[in-house]
């Protein structure tokens, strides 16, 4: 049961293909996606540091009357708590200061000033 194995030879003799290689370098359309993307992202934790910092507010909730109302009346309601934190945040700018140190706790500012967080604590004691 033995098998014999035979090379065969191409058709057609083959060449060296040469692909030029560079570095993939985003586009401008992908530098305006992330930038938009990074100041939502900024703009939501602060929102939500205001959230937490903010006092309960109860704004009117809306009457519903008929099918569209009953279907919008959870967004419509979501919308008067966000404009009444919204103008609670304006009207008292320690609240926007507060809700931007949600971000500071949650790490972006590792992000934005990565050397501020190497500095390792010489009060700690490390219990081995």
């Amino acid at each position: 049961m033995s098998e014999s194995v035979r090379v065969v030879r191409p058709f057609v003799p083959s060449r060296e293909v040469q692909v030029k290689r560079r570095a993939a370098s985003p586009s401008a359309r992908e530098w305006i996606k992330h930038s938009a993307l990074f100041l939502l992202t900024f703009v939501t934790a602060t929102f939500a540091g205001i959230l937490i910092a903010a006092p309960a507010v109860d704004p009117p909730a809306p009457v519903a009357a008929g099918l569209l109302g009953y279907v919008l009346y959870v967004p419509e309601y979501y919308g008067r708590i966000v404009g009444a934190l919204l103008s609670l945040a304006i009207a008292n700018p320690s609240l926007i200061e507060k809700g931007l140190t949600l971000l500071r706790r949650e790490g972006y500012t590792a992000f934005l000033y990565p050397r501020a967080t190497t500095v390792p604590d010489r009060h700690v004691r490390r219990v081995h």
